[in-house]
């Protein structure tokens, strides 16, 4: 039997064009590379020096990129042990993995060797995609070439794409018309190759960015929801659906299997105050990032909660109403425009995050929600939305006029204006040419291990852009929007150095390589770091001079050995170490049992440590004086901040600190605990470890 032939009224899609189709989808092809070397200059006119990358995030997605193309030449099964954030595991999905943009890199990488030159033809190429793309998914649904050329036109060229071109994750989002050109085709002819095209570009535009992938899957959802009610689906079509959604979240399972782990082992997501802070108002749909209307509106707006620009411009106003009032009125089309409306509602209300009602719920029910922070980005679907359907009203306009220089004159006339009005040029890039300092290129060839770089940001993408001139070296040094609480740490420490706390961390973790980038240090600090670091000789070896960079290699500690505790040591904990207050120290009296032998005293900071203990000490009885005498105490140099780093990084929810003591064996004792730079520390609990005859009273 063949295919069950939909309900008569649902028509989504016009009769397929005959004879000159390939004609037409050169000239649209042409028109739209005119249109993409010219509303982006400068770009370009020099595409290996200009970029956006004057932009931390610009820098991070490309060092994403060259990460990933080096990755699946590599080893592609450790796609996310990228080198950042050493010694953490998984640390790409402290961001987006960029898996599609890598993969797209990996020719021009090897073709080039020039990262400037490769990420500016991937964005090029992006939007003239993206323009193909949607003139395809309206050729289909009107018929009309002239449609569908100013429908590729709105969709690639809006101001909404340009006031993102730092995020080239949320450049290819080609994939969410081909998408919707599937659906429709599977609809109208039950053809299961359409339900491959459409499993297929859901895993593309997942894999061409988080975020897109998100966008995507909401589109999809609706889409499935208000139109396969009007195609009457059989059993068989329902289930080739399922099962062809199935094999798309089959194959995504693996690059969501690390994000699951650095929010579940880490504890990294974001909280719905964070989301506020990044979703749009009511009135970012009123605020423009063109040129033309920017400044007055920006007048208008004045004192308004502005977060992003997302008004889309009057032509795609005026020609989504007129789409939709042509689509009421074909009675055989409503079901695309119930689609389309309410993919538009559906943006809307997601790019509002917390401040849409229903936003909480989603949060706590559907765990990538909590995962997106950037929720202006939603702004994509009422561009989709009103693009489609201004695709309607330009092949009724065309439609009223029989004269064909008119119709000309009208195409003409709209897409002049719609540039007119949604222009940013010239658009703001700035020289960045692929032209590494001469260090990296040395550490190319040094000897292995992990190098820290400084000054040591907790978010700073200034040294991960050079990243594959010295072959992706292991570096404590990252960024990202997740930053894991060991690196925050890790920045009070490297903050000291040449400290003796910030060189037993850097032993401890086996960094080789220090290098000190000169001119980005103030001069106070850069002065007292040149006149401390002759004290430091015997740690810190001088290996190269390139003048504004400085090289030092850590020299491994003799003699030492990490202190184990014995399996037979007892635990005792403080569940409430409050004790006395005291200015810059706390302190806290126990009385162990008799004949106890306290060994080592753990220090629990939980998941996010506020002020960290740097000196210990341990005050015993004094035979009837009033101060106790000491009993221990740390030494001067104790790496108290490294220990808390080092704890977080065994323990992510539960930083430590762990002091092994002399053997103490008195009765009543007394904890004082002196927080970092005189502030009172601030702690979870405390245990003690040793061996111990009797529950105590603590």
């Amino acid at each position: 039997m063949g295919a069950r032939v939909p309900r008569h009224d649902f028509v989504p899609i016009a009769p397929q064009p005959t004879g000159s189709r390939l004609r037409m989808q050169l000239e649209a092809a042409v028109l739209f590379a005119a249109a993409t070397l010219v509303l982006t200059y400068p770009l370009a006119t020099r595409p290996s020096s200009l970029s956006r990358f004057d932009n931390g995030d610009a820098r991070l997605n490309a060092w994403a990129i060259s990460w990933v193309s080096h990755q699946l030449a590599q080893d592609p099964f450790r796609l996310f042990e990228a080198n950042t954030f050493h010694p953490l595991p998984h640390s790409l999905a402290f961001s987006e993995h960029l898996t599609l943009h890598g993969l797209l890199a990996l020719p021009l990488l090897r073709l080039s060797d020039d990262l400037t030159l490769t990420t500016n033809l991937l964005l090029l190429g992006y939007i003239w995609f993206s323009a193909c793309a949607m003139y395809w998914l309206v050729k289909t649904l009107t018929g009309s070439h002239a449609a569908a050329l100013l429908a590729g036109l709105f969709f690639s060229f809006a101001p909404f794409r340009f006031n993102r071109l730092p995020h080239i994750q949320m450049q290819l989002y080609a994939f969410l018309p081909l998408l919707f050109l599937s659906l429709h085709q599977f609809l109208l002819t039950r053809r299961r190759i359409f339900l491959v095209g459409l499993s297929t570009f859901l895993v593309l535009q997942a894999l061409a960015g988080t975020y897109l992938g998100a966008i995507a899957a909401v589109a999809l959802a609706v889409g499935l929801v208000t139109l396969a009610p009007f195609a009457r689906l059989g059993a068989r079509d329902v289930l080739a659906v399922v099962l062809s959604l199935g094999a798309a979240a089959v194959l995504l399972v693996p690059f969501a299997v690390p994000y699951l782990w650095v929010n579940r082992e880490l504890g990294i997501e974001w909280d719905l105050e964070g989301m506020a802070s990044l979703s749009a108002t009511l009135w970012s749909y009123a605020a423009s990032g063109a040129r033309l209307y920017r400044p007055a509106m920006e007048a208008i707006l004045r004192g308004r909660e502005v977060t992003d620009y997302l008004f889309p411009g009057f032509t795609l106003l005026g020609l989504g109403v007129v789409g939709a009032w042509d689509l009421v009125r074909r009675s055989g089309r409503r079901s695309i425009l119930l689609c389309y409306t309410t993919i538009l509602a559906a943006g809307v209300a997601l790019s509002l995050g917390p401040r849409f009602p229903l936003y909480p719920f989603l949060y706590e029910h559907v765990v990538f929600f909590r995962g997106l922070r950037a929720l202006t980005r939603f702004g994509l679907l009422p561009l989709f939305t009103l693009t489609v359907l201004s695709g309607f009203a330009i092949s009724w306009l065309v439609e009223k006029m029989h004269r064909r220089r008119t119709r000309r004159l009208v195409v003409w006339g709209i897409a002049l204006f719609f540039v007119a009005e949604s222009a940013t040029l010239p658009n703001d890039f700035h020289p960045y040419p692929d032209q590494p300092p001469e260090v990296y290129r040395w550490l190319a060839e040094a000897k292995p291990g992990p190098v820290v770089e400084l000054p040591f940001k907790v978010i700073d993408t200034r040294y991960m852009f050079w990243a594959r001139h010295h072959g992706f070296r292991s570096t404590l040094n990252g960024d990202s929007g997740f930053i894991p609480m060991s690196h925050q740490w890790m920045k009070i420490a490297l903050q000291r150095f040449p400290s003796s706390d910030s060189i037993a961390l850097l032993r401890s973790l086996d960094v080789k390589y220090v290098v000190l980038h000169l001119s980005a240090f103030r001069k106070p600090t850069l002065l007292r770091l040149l006149r401390t670091l002759p004290d430091h000789r015997d740690a810190l070896l001088p290996v190269r001079d390139f003048g504004k960079e400085l090289v030092f290699e850590v020299v491994s500690a003799r003699g030492t050995a990490e202190v184990q505790t014995t399996r037979d040591w007892q635990t005792l904990v403080i569940t409430e170490p409050h004790g006395r207050p005291e200015e810059g120290r706390l302190t806290v009296d126990m009385e162990l049992p008799r004949g106890s032998r306290l060994r080592a005293i753990r220090l629990h900071y939980g998941s996010a440590p506020r002020v960290p203990v740097e000196r210990v000490e341990i005050l015993g009885e004094s035979g009837g004086n009033d101060e106790p005498e000491s009993r221990f105490a740390t030494p001067p140099d104790w790496p108290a901040v490294s220990d808390l780093v080092l704890g977080l990084l065994r323990t992510p929810q539960d930083g430590t600190q762990t002091v092994v003591v002399e053997d103490v064996s008195e009765h009543r004792l007394r904890l004082r605990l002196h927080g970092l730079d005189g502030e009172q520390p601030e702690l979870t609990n405390i245990e003690l470890l040793g061996s111990f005859s009797s529950s105590a009273g603590l």
